[in-house]
């Protein structure tokens, strides 16, 4: 479920976060995108509305939104995407299809369960989990 950007503004009040206007820019960016977009795609963009910008400003709002889990990184591409669902748990898995590059973010807590028993017997705490699949979403399978 994609959240408008009043109800994103309104989750973020919910959750107390600090909300300075880099951060309601980035996150006014991404949820304007069409698709996951690097840090320097966002200062560009930033650059055109208000002509300069420090990439540092960019990553700073980054951090923080994805510490907040209101943004994902892509860490395979390097990229940034809101997340589709609400939610406050670190275990994150999101579908990547390699031909139209749609993100599906889900939550299984079944996967998530066996990850985190499979490192308890190894003696590993999972602190953060985000796995990344790709493949050929339902769409794109349907074209073929």
């Amino acid at each position: 479920m994609v959240l408008s950007f009043d109800e994103l503004l309104s989750l973020c009040k919910t959750r107390n976060l600090k909300m300075t206007p880099q951060r309601q820019w980035v996150l006014e960016c991404l949820h304007a995108a069409t698709e996951p977009l690097t840090a320097y795609e966002l200062l560009d963009v930033y650059r055109k509305a208000h002509g300069s910008g420090e990439a540092m400003t960019v990553y700073r709002a980054l951090a923080y939104l994805e510490k907040m889990h209101i943004i994902h990184k892509i860490h395979s591409q390097n990229k940034y995407k809101l997340c589709d669902l609400d939610h406050t748990d670190s275990g994150v898995q999101l579908f990547l299809c390699t031909r139209c590059h749609n993100t599906q973010e889900i939550h299984s807590s079944g996967l998530q369960a066996i990850l985190n028993k499979t490192a308890q017997a190894n003696g590993f705490q999972i602190e953060q989990s985000m796995l990344e699949l790709s493949g050929i979403c339902k769409e794109c399978r349907s074209d073929v």
